[in-house]
């Protein structure tokens, strides 16, 4: 999106709401990568799930493949549970 932090919670919101898909693109080190599980599965053909895109298929882009450093986990209400990672580059 751009290197500006500006976005607040209600600019998020106002994103999601407004964008079918959204990728987030960043270079800045200090972002973190925050994933909540919900307690049910959802799935289907058609169905986006936490990483869509292009499927790698080749031995040369498995340089596109980011590995994670699990920094925090945290339960949450309702059996929800907060993964904090840090992108290892």
């Amino acid at each position: 999106m751009d290197r500006k932090p500006h976005l607040n919670e209600k600019g998020i919101k106002y994103l999601c709401n407004w964008t079918e898909k959204t990728f987030i693109v960043t270079d800045n080190k200090k972002h973190y990568v925050h994933i909540v599980i919900a307690p049910l599965l959802v799935g289907g053909a058609d169905t986006s799930t936490l990483i869509d895109g292009k499927a790698i298929t080749q031995v040369e882009e498995l340089n596109k493949l980011k590995a994670l450093k699990l920094i925090e986990c945290n339960v949450l209400e309702d059996s929800y549970i907060q993964l904090k990672y840090e992108v290892i580059k």
